[in-house]
């Protein structure tokens, strides 16, 4: 229930309320922030409320807290009560859920335990952490904490960012109210989770989407009884329902994961800054690397602007560029692959960051020169040497890797560009005494199998690590003193005015790995065809404050965000004359005076699973202007074969 009202709008017969269900209720804060979502992204407020209450019914049962009793005797012979007794003890099993029932019934009728439907938690007690940050880093809380605006903490990788957080939070548990803690990746919650509990005891809640709705609801009725301080997770974190709230970190606040495309659209980091105000918050956005957006805000005074330009505990790496011929098809170059040999000869560890996964992207014919293609999607086949198969990265369509041209019927199919399957391939035969392993989404698909990898590789049982963009995104790797970037070329010929922040800022997330340890000098090593480009200039040469100010300069220019707001409505439908005359429809609807229109047009991948995808890009100056098109846009009727979808400062336009 939202609202009273002694007559109502809609027309239809009015059912009767049934039941009310009293285990979670929506406050008026709550409500204040969904009505801002659904007014600034063009969705339901009751899509918005979803997010806020996890799904629960009557009939859910939750599992009740156990209480190892302080008095109890246990039979010589009970061996299996015995190892569930010291998991108890650990914490492992903390739910009546975790118990076998029998095990359960025996431990309940020995008296050894009790339960609760309220987890006793002791209090968060104070350790005056903040005596042990640096004295740049101390300037830094300090400033953090003092400042009655919004902040953005810019900090190199390892300059100690996640320390002022913490001293930050610190401060504001004492003051007796909550935390949330943002990260871009689910990946990335456990050690965190863990590292926060040893900080700051067992009042620590983890949510993301991946837990069940009845772990969420189970967090939730624990934070609704006061027994949760701190909530950390990914981006839908940012919904959870603390009651007196008092901080909220997004760290890695340029990470576009922070973005949901799917319905309801939201950002979470501007989420954060609107539960900010309503809540009279303080939030932190944090980066090594911010977004343009954001770097803007703070350097124009909507934001406190503070800077951590030293690491600690470490020193920066030096970057070299490695100039590739644009013809190159192999992944490492001569001078990559020396610089690996001598590296791992001193027993050092080394990372190559590949952003692309598979073996290869293209099969190709050499007689009739046709590719292997997606009958759903437009997009040609990967092949995954693994599997044995060519896979779709966008509906997941597979078949066998064939033995001829399904078009000519030639035997001469040849692989085209290489992945990190590839990669791995190449490293194991090269340096396989020192091992190798590969995180992407093929091999890290799962919290448990990522969690392996990066433990299996800090442990330095492994000494190679190649991978995806998921090997830049938080880890800590002390032992690595070369990292390699290979195959970034095609990120930066995107059609997309963000590439080359993008870039630049993935260059920088994984060079950050290198040299992290007080030991040797590290360095990072950048193949490319294009060493003259804004984005690896900067990076190879450290001069961010060059390549922020000339985006700012070509954004101006162009009339691009932060200097313009921006919306795609994208349209999609199984027939491409039928969605084009929508989007034409569209255009015609939302022409209003002030707001630019480009397209139609359709996307970067015009189909996919079968549907055709077009977009209309509008942008305005004027946020006012800019809205008043987005509502002719959505109230254009269209057929019901044509699906809508409206995304407000999108992180993409491709």
């Amino acid at each position: 229930m939202l609202d009273c009202s002694q007559e109502a709008s809609y027309q239809g017969v009015i059912k009767s309320v049934k039941a009310v269900y009293s285990h979670l209720r929506l406050t008026s804060k709550q409500i204040r922030l969904a009505r801002w979502l659904a007014d600034y992204y063009f969705f339901d407020t009751a899509n918005y409320l979803q997010m806020m209450i996890p799904f629960h019914h009557e009939d859910i049962e939750l599992p009740r807290h156990i209480i190892l009793n302080s008095d109890y005797q246990l039979p010589g012979n009970a061996t299996r009560m015995a190892s569930y007794i010291e998991k108890i003890k650990s914490g492992t099993v903390s739910y009546t859920n975790q118990l076998p029932a029998e095990v359960l019934r025996r431990l309940l009728q020995r008296n050894i335990i009790t339960v609760s439907d309220r987890k006793t938690v002791s209090a968060f007690q104070p350790t005056q952490r903040f005596e042990k940050l640096t004295s740049l880093q101390h300037a830094a809380y300090e400033t953090c904490r003092d400042s009655n605006q919004q902040v953005l903490l810019q900090g190199v990788t390892g300059s100690g960012k996640t320390e002022i957080y913490l001293c930050l939070m610190e401060n504001i548990l004492q003051k007796g109210k909550g935390v949330i803690y943002l990260v871009p990746e689910i990946n990335l919650t456990t050690e965190l989770e863990k590292r926060l509990k040893c900080e700051f005891g067992q009042r620590v809640a983890l949510i993301h989407s991946q837990i069940t709705q009845r772990e969420k609801f189970r967090q939730y009725k624990a934070i609704e009884q006061g027994q949760i301080d701190i909530v950390v997770g990914a981006r839908s974190a940012v919904f959870a329902p603390l009651p007196n709230l008092g901080l909220i970190v997004v760290d890695e606040e340029q990470d576009s994961s922070y973005y949901q495309s799917e319905s309801p659209v939201y950002h979470a980091r501007d989420v954060a800054m609107v539960r900010g105000q309503l809540e009279n918050a303080k939030v932190v956005l944090g980066s090594a690397t911010p977004s343009l957006e954001s770097y803007y805000n703070s350097h124009t005074g909507k934001y406190k602007f503070v800077e951590l330009n030293q690491r600690y505990g470490g020193t920066l790496p030096t970057i070299h560029i490695i100039p590739n011929p644009e013809t190159i098809n192999e992944p490492l170059s001569p001078r990559l692959h020396n610089e690996l040999e001598r590296h791992l000869a001193q027993n050092h560890q080394a990372i190559i960051m590949l952003n692309r996964r598979g073996f290869s992207p293209y099969s190709v014919c050499t007689q009739c020169h046709n590719s292997q293609r997606c009958p759903h999607c437009d997009v040609a086949l990967t092949y995954h040497k693994s599997m044995g198969k060519l896979l779709c990265h966008y509906c997941q369509y597979s078949r066998s890797y064939p033995g001829s041209c399904l078009h000519c019927k030639s035997s001469e199919i040849h692989l085209q560009g290489y992945g990190t399957q590839k990669v791995e391939e190449q490293l194991f035969d090269l340096f396989r005494n020192y091992g190798v392993l590969r995180m992407d989404r093929d091999t890290a698909g799962r919290r448990s199998k990522a969690e392996q990898i990066i433990d299996e590789f800090t442990s330095g049982k492994q000494r190679l690590l190649v991978g995806t963009q998921m090997i830049a995104k938080g880890h800590n790797f002390p032992e690595v003193e070369l990292v390699g970037i290979i195959g970034i070329d095609y990120l930066l010929n995107m059609p997309d005015f963000r590439a080359s922040e993008r870039v630049y800022q993935l260059l920088m997330q994984v060079a950050g790995r290198a040299g992290r340890a007080k030991k040797n000098q590290a360095h990072v090593y950048i193949q490319t065809s294009y060493p003259e480009l804004s984005a690896i200039e900067c990076t190879a040469q450290g001069t961010q404050e060059k390549f922020y100010q000339q985006e700012l300069q070509m954004r101006q220019m162009l009339g691009y965000p932060p200097f313009s707001r921006m919306a795609v409505v994208a349209i999609s439908g199984s027939d491409r004359e039928s969605v084009v005359q929508a989007l034409d429809a569209i255009a015609d609807c939302s022409a209003v005076d002030g707001v630019e229109q480009m397209g139609p047009a359709p996307f970067l991948v015009e189909m996919t699973r079968k549907r055709y995808q077009w977009k209309l890009v509008l942008k305005s100056k004027s946020r006012s202007k800019l809205k008043e098109a987005l509502l002719l846009a959505n109230n254009c009727v269209l057929s019901s074969s044509i699906q809508r979808k409206i995304f407000v400062d999108p992180v993409g336009i491709l």
